[in-house]
């Protein structure tokens, strides 16, 4: 079964659900996010979308192992209180943190020396805002939803633009 993903310019999926029950968002011009169609229903938010395909985010190639390092070791106030407790306690977690880190990511040099590491992995290049992520879509999977379950109601004078779709306060037009 196929669900709708709300994705952003670039191709990030910022959030899902059954087709049908998209909540209402701007997909006018300038838009940068948009309801999508993906036919794979075990999609979830670490998927990516690009040249026409989604993806599980772990398929992606990824390039910066600096970072994905610097993220698994945590902040500096929880690598202080490890090394605190450690202190503490007689204990080596803050130790055994950083050499689990440094055991599972990486380096950058070394990724790129090896010559199976990105293997069965896809290049992804990000959107942009001049050309979005979903413009590579079949035209069925890139529909702009006009009908939704819980469709935005307005207030006395306020509706939507005619021509561009977001909310106008007339109260000549909407009255008041």
């Amino acid at each position: 079964m196929a669900k709708s993903c709300l994705v952003d310019f670039r191709g990030f999926i910022t959030d899902i659900r059954d087709v049908g029950d998209e909540f209402e968002v701007y997909q006018g011009p300038g838009s940068n996010i948009r309801w999508v169609v993906c036919d794979d229903d075990n999609v979830d938010n670490s998927w990516v979308l690009y040249n026409g395909e989604f993806f599980p985010g772990d398929q992606r190639i990824e390039r910066n192992q600096q970072m994905q390092r610097k993220v698994a070791y945590g902040s500096i106030e929880e690598q202080l209180d490890m090394m605190y407790w450690d202190q503490m306690n007689g204990t080596t977690t803050w130790k055994d943190h950083v050499s689990s880190v440094k055991e599972n990511i990486v380096t950058q040099d070394t990724a790129d020396a090896q010559a199976d590491f990105y293997a069965g992995k896809k290049e992804f290049e990000m959107g942009s805002e001049e050309a979005p992520a979903w413009d590579s879509l079949p035209a069925e999977n890139k529909q702009k939803i006009t009908r939704f379950s819980n469709a935005t109601v307005y207030e006395p004078g306020w509706g939507p633009d005619p021509i561009t779709g977001k909310p106008k306060y007339d109260p000549a037009a909407f009255g008041s």
